[in-house]
C-alpha cells in the first residue's frame, strides 16, 4: 500500500511528534513533569445557548474583538457574531518543586523541596 521510503518517513515523523509532545523537561539533575493542565483547551462551538462548566471561564469575542468573560452557568450568545476564543481553567493545581541541596553559612547541608499551588482567578 505504501512504498518503503514513504512508510519510513511517516514513522520517523510520528516518532518526532511523540518526542516533542512529551510533557517532561530534562533538567541537569532530574526529569520534572510539566503539567498540561493550564494549556489552552479546545474551544467549543457556539450554537446560541451554551452551558459553561464549573471551574472554567470562556473568553468571548464579538466580531473578533474582546467582549467579555463568561462565568459558569447557562449563557446566551449570538451565533456567527460572538465566538468563544479561549477556554481556561479556574481549578487549583499543585506543581511540585524538585528537591535541591544547599549549604548554610555554618556549613550545614540542607535538602529543600516544595509544592507550589496555582489558581487562576477571573
Amino acid at each position: 500500500f505504501f512504498s518503503p521510503p514513504l512508510l519510513a518517513r511517516m514513522l520517523a515523523l510520528a516518532a518526532a511528534r511523540r518526542a516533542t509532545s512529551s510533557r517532561t523537561l530534562q533538567g541537569s539533575l532530574h526529569a520534572r513533569h510539566v503539567s498540561g493542565y493550564f494549556n489552552r483547551m479546545n474551544t467549543p462551538w457556539n450554537p446560541g445557548v451554551v452551558i459553561v462548566p464549573q471551574q472554567t471561564a470562556w473568553v468571548i469575542e464579538t466580531f473578533g474583538r474582546y467582549d467579555k468573560v463568561l462565568q459558569p452557568g447557562l449563557r446566551f450568545l449570538i451565533p456567527f457574531v460572538q465566538r468563544i476564543s479561549y477556554v481556561f481553567s479556574l481549578k487549583e493545581e499543585a506543581i511540585s518543586v524538585p528537591s535541591q541541596t544547599a549549604i548554610t553559612r555554618d556549613n550545614v547541608s540542607v535538602s529543600i523541596d516544595g509544592v507550589l499551588f496555582v489558581k487562576v482567578h477571573c
